[in-house]
């Protein structure tokens, strides 16, 4: 009978592995393996857990890069994952109450279904970024921010403008759409708050 690649074949005087790959031989000591032989087959592969989601991206261009494709794709756990988490937010702002910006975010992430139902016949590609100039705000750790809140960290809040291609119908159209990005830290990654 064939053995099938992969599996361990236990006879009297040795052990082998029959795989596509070296094979592995082992002398049996004197007792062991005494019997018929046995064939028994590999043990399954080990289940990998994916990848947790990387929030924020490296860059302001791969942060819209992302977005459209995460729009392409449909894909609604990609999206959020441009977000800031709330571990982030309560980093980075310090407030006596619920803070303005996890209220933005948390509104712009229910928002995403809505979004891709509309954006559900559309093809988009991105076109480019660019910064409004004079719309950048850097924070310092324990300065205020605004409505009672303090920076928890270093960060920084800028608005972009964001030009993507879109395809409908056969109809081709730029646009160009404003939005506010956040960096946590002198180098940390940037998230996406929202629209401006």
């Amino acid at each position: 009978m064939p053995v099938p690649p992969a599996t361990w074949v236990i006879a009297p005087t040795l052990l082998v592995l029959v795989a596509c790959g070296p094979a592995a031989v082992r002398v049996v000591e004197p007792g062991e393996g005494v019997g018929p032989p046995v064939v028994q087959t590999a043990a399954p592969e080990p289940v990998v857990p994916a990848a947790p989601l990387q929030h924020g991206r490296s860059t302001v261009k791969e942060l819209f890069e992302d977005l459209v494709q995460g729009f392409q794709h449909k894909n609604r756990q990609e999206l959020a994952s441009l977000f800031p988490p709330e571990a982030v937010i309560v980093e980075v702002l310090v407030c006596p109450n619920a803070s303005f910006l996890a209220e933005e975010v948390q509104h712009n992430i229910e928002e995403l279904d809505e979004i891709l139902l509309e954006l559900s016949n559309v093809k988009l590609e991105f076109v480019g970024i660019a910064p409004r100039k004079g719309k950048t705000s850097t924070f310092a750790a324990g300065t205020y921010v605004e409505d009672g809140c303090t920076a928890g960290v270093d960060f920084t809040i800028r608005e972009v403008v964001v030009t993507v291609r879109i395809t409908e119908g056969g109809v081709v159209e730029e646009e160009t759409d404003g939005f506010l990005v956040l960096q946590v830290g002198g180098g940390g990654p940037w998230y996406l708050v929202g629209p401006d």
